[in-house]
């Protein structure tokens, strides 16, 4: 009886030191009431003809896993390692002059680790730093010391009232196509109980509106840039990939969140360039110097669908509010 008792007691110190630990956790996330220990999704663009070459089209498909683990420091900094882990197939499909067709899928993947430190200076001022280190390339040498990329993120927090916090930071990286600087300024404003926006300009906006108690929906763009290096040709692949899409946010429990999306690309292109062709830097997404040269058609903007699955973690005894933060 006396070991149930005790095992008991530690269960319950565990539960315990486990929401205390996510408390501070969401207290230096920008004022969250929640925490995202885990996710995955599946994003698909239905086939979509290549600018110049009428004969020629691709579909893309592309999945991913992630997860993090907070550890609390002294004075509520928190210290936290996370990873991603991304598989992308692009299907191409050329029509034959006899009438039928091939479809030839390249595959590519990229994983990466993330070692963060997140540091409250006071009640209005908070900062994070970032690093991310990554493997990423088509999947036969994925692990090659020659598809590593290292990058990093700096951001700092400015709260001017519960309902309104500023953020501005940037991100670095060395991608195959040469340094990547990528500045940003955003903000959090909750208007009411049911209306919220979540904007970093450069590359992500997000307007929420509560349906229900268990049922979100809004509009939201997602922009981002990466490259691949690929193992057999000498060339590398540049993806920019900006998408415009309505969502809803459905809680199939408290803790699992159903993310759906359903919206159309912008500007969007997957380009293919000689490996020693780089540009001294680009900024967003201007380019400054090099002069490179294109191998491959850009494939023509098209609509874009996207599921995810969430296991998130509330520390709030409030009604659960979905903010996708991704």
């Amino acid at each position: 009886m006396r070991d149930v008792v005790r095992k008991t007691a530690k269960t319950q110190t565990m539960k315990k030191l486990i929401s205390i630990a996510l408390f501070f956790w969401l207290a230096m996330a920008n004022a969250q009431d929640y925490v995202d220990l885990a996710g995955a999704y599946l994003r698909y663009a239905p086939m979509a003809q290549k600018k110049n070459y009428p004969e020629q089209y691709r579909t893309i498909q592309h999945v991913a896993l992630e997860a993090k683990v907070p550890f609390i420091l002294k004075n509520k900094n928190v210290f936290f390692i996370g990873t991603e882990s991304s598989h992308m197939t692009l299907f191409n499909r050329i029509d034959m002059p006899n009438g039928g067709d091939i479809i030839i899928p390249d595959e590519y993947a990229f994983v990466n680790l993330q070692f963060g430190y997140q540091h409250n200076w006071n009640e209005k001022w908070q900062s994070t730093f970032v690093l991310v280190p990554k493997f990423i390339s088509d999947m036969p040498t994925l692990f090659d010391g020659n598809h590593f990329q290292f990058g990093g993120v700096l951001l700092v927090n400015c709260k001017q009232s519960e309902n309104l916090t500023w953020r501005m930071g940037v991100y670095a990286n060395k991608e195959f196509f040469g340094p990547l600087l990528s500045p940003s300024l955003g903000f959090y404003w909750k208007v009411n109980d049911k209306l919220q926006f979540d904007v970093n300009m450069m590359n992500r906006a997000f307007l929420y509106y509560r349906a229900h108690d268990r049922f979100w929906t809004g509009v939201g763009f997602r922009g981002g840039i990466n490259s691949y290096g690929l193992s057999e040709e000498d060339v590398y692949l540049e993806k920019v990939d900006n998408n415009i899409f309505v969502f809803t946010d459905v809680f199939v429990t408290k803790n699992l969140v159903l993310n759906l999306r359903a919206g159309h690309s912008i500007l969007r292109t997957y380009r293919y360039f000689p490996e020693d062709e780089k540009v001294d830097m680009k900024l967003a997404l201007v380019n400054f110097g090099g002069n490179r040269t294109k191998y491959d058609g850009d494939i023509k903007d098209g609509l874009m669908f996207e599921v995810r699955l969430i296991f998130r973690y509330w520390l709030s005894k409030e009604e659960p509010i979905s903010k996708d933060l991704n």
